[in-house]
């Protein structure tokens, strides 16, 4: 946690009629010499997150080792994808909170504004409040042999960390559309991004929302088809959500892909870092199909170690249909991009 700047914040969405959605969100567990633990948010009374908090405070906060500048994917010898146990993911889930005490507030103060120094300029009209997530529950997975949960008490009880890990710089990704071509740019980062945050509704739960990372490509590096493809097995916590209700949203973010906004001095919840977010229902591919064949191919082509992963899994491939695109990549708030003009683009 204390190594990251940012995550994905699942919420039960107003506008998505209590489908969970996940949103990008900045936030600080501490300065850079004295990680808290606690999470921190600055956050915009205008934000469709905080529209769905208003109405049901239950959220989850996810993280992952690969959102440090693509660590996993690039740190290791045989290339340790995003959805691979050995790379690190936690999900944090909790009630949202504004009420911060004294000693919170000077904290999320000294915490958010010294992590994100370029707070302090944003728009004083759009309303920022700071807020908290009161932690109940905290899903790991950080080797092979299923997720950990961790007790809050005994999360609480750890050291605090006095270093953050610095991702290298790397060239942002390549050709990106022209800001007024929406519909490419939704295109473009689905093409850019391996991996994202698929947010359902939890049966571990109880229904809250849950976000997990998972790989996924739209077609092989050479020919985007803006499909989105999974390879997931049914041990998986969210397949097992899925089997219940199939209704999620999956998010990307341009940060995402090797640190591009901030390694261009741009937060990852500034409205010029892209965030992207597909919404509708998962579909398992008929086993057998030309479909299915050309996604195995095209996953196993941008993600090699699929090939290598465990049989007694149950792997299979399965898309999401999707029904509603949410993008921010500017000011002035959020485009929702018609799904016939994105796969048109």
């Amino acid at each position: 946690m204390h190594s990251l700047d940012y995550g994905v914040l699942s919420t039960t969405s107003v506008m998505l009629n209590g489908t969970s959605f996940g949103n990008v969100q900045s936030f600080s567990d501490g300065p850079e010499n004295s990680g808290s633990g606690k999470l921190f948010f600055y956050v915009s009374d205008l934000d469709a997150s905080m529209q769905d908090v208003k109405e049901n405070a239950t959220v989850s906060f996810t993280l992952s080792e690969e959102m440090i500048g693509n660590r996993c994917s690039n740190s290791f010898i045989d290339g340790h994808d995003a959805e691979d146990p050995r790379c690190v993911r936690l999900v944090m889930t909790g009630t949202w909170r504004f009420d911060l005490n004294d000693d919170e507030r000077k904290l999320a103060n000294e915490s958010l504004f010294s992590r994100h120094p370029e707070m302090k300029t944003w728009p004083v009209d759009h309303h920022w409040q700071m807020g908290t997530i009161d932690v109940k529950d905290i899903w790991l997975i950080d080797i092979f042999g299923g997720a950990s949960t961790i007790k809050v008490e005994d999360y609480d009880k750890v050291k605090a960390f006095t270093s953050v890990e610095k991702p290298s710089k790397s060239d942002p990704p390549s050709n990106p559309p022209a800001i007024d071509e929406k519909a490419q740019t939704a295109r473009w980062l689905a093409h850019s991004a391996d991996f994202g945050i698929l947010s359902t509704t939890s049966v571990h739960l109880n229904g809250a929302p849950f976000g997990n990372p998972q790989s996924f490509c739209d077609g092989t590096t050479d020919n985007s088809t803006g499909k989105l493809y999974f390879y997931v097995s049914n041990l998986d916590a969210s397949m097992q959500d899925v089997a219940q209700n199939d209704r999620v949203s999956f998010t990307l973010s341009e940060e995402f892909v090797h640190d591009s906004c901030m390694n261009q001095q741009i937060d990852p919840e500034d409205p010029r870092c892209v965030r992207l977010t597909f919404s509708g229902k998962i579909r398992d591919l008929t086993a057998g199909s030309q479909e299915e064949s050309e996604a195995k191919s095209a996953l196993f082509s941008r993600h090699p170690s699929m090939a290598k992963w465990p049989s007694d899994h149950n792997w299979k491939i399965v898309t999401l249909d999707i029904d509603y695109i949410w993008m921010i990549d500017t000011f002035g708030g959020a485009s929702i991009i018609e799904v016939s003009d994105y796969y048109s683009a």
